[in-house]
């Protein structure tokens, strides 16, 4: 039985956390503890970067920023007013290969490194940030699941992989 029609023509090659920031509002009752900040209802941007395809070396690259914001749930003020009072940036970036023997069309593998590529990269986003927050005191903080093949096939359309010729 052949596997070839399962096996992904992109390969992952490797990836690099760019950026992150995480900052908390110098209030003491943050520092002294979590129980202020709601961890359940999480703001989250999803910023895609605009995929390249560096031809010598038939590699791409494509990544994500993911911002997110987290508010105190001990005051009443409605989200919308809200100041968040912890905040994280991470960007990350993916490089994938494709062999010029399992190249598919244009069209097709450049919408596979917009959609799969982010789906690739995003357990990494997700263990650094757990990771962070356990490294800065936040005791069992464990950063959501998200859907984001959804996420990316709705930006898909609006990003153009740009070639890189040397």
């Amino acid at each position: 039985m052949s596997t070839s029609s399962v096996a992904s023509k992109l390969k992952f090659v490797s990836y690099r956390i760019n950026d992150f920031q995480f900052k908390l509002e110098p209030r003491l009752d943050l520092s002294l503890g979590t129980d202020n900040i709601d961890f359940e209802n999480i703001e989250i941007s999803y910023l895609p970067m605009k995929p390249l395809f560096l031809k010598k070396e038939q590699l791409y690259i494509a990544g994500f920023k993911l911002e997110t914001n987290y508010y105190d749930k001990s005051t009443e003020v409605p989200r919308e007013n809200k100041i968040a009072v912890l905040k994280s940036n991470l960007a990350i970036t993916g490089f994938f290969g494709i062999d010029e023997k399992d190249r598919l069309d244009i069209a097709a593998e450049q919408n596979l490194v917009k959609i799969s590529a982010p789906a690739i990269l995003f357990p990494y986003v997700r263990a650094t940030m757990t990771l962070m927050f356990a490294n800065s005191g936040f005791p069992g903080v464990i950063f959501p699941l998200l859907n984001i093949n959804h996420l990316a096939e709705k930006f898909a359309s609006n990003l153009e992989v740009e070639e890189i010729l040397d």
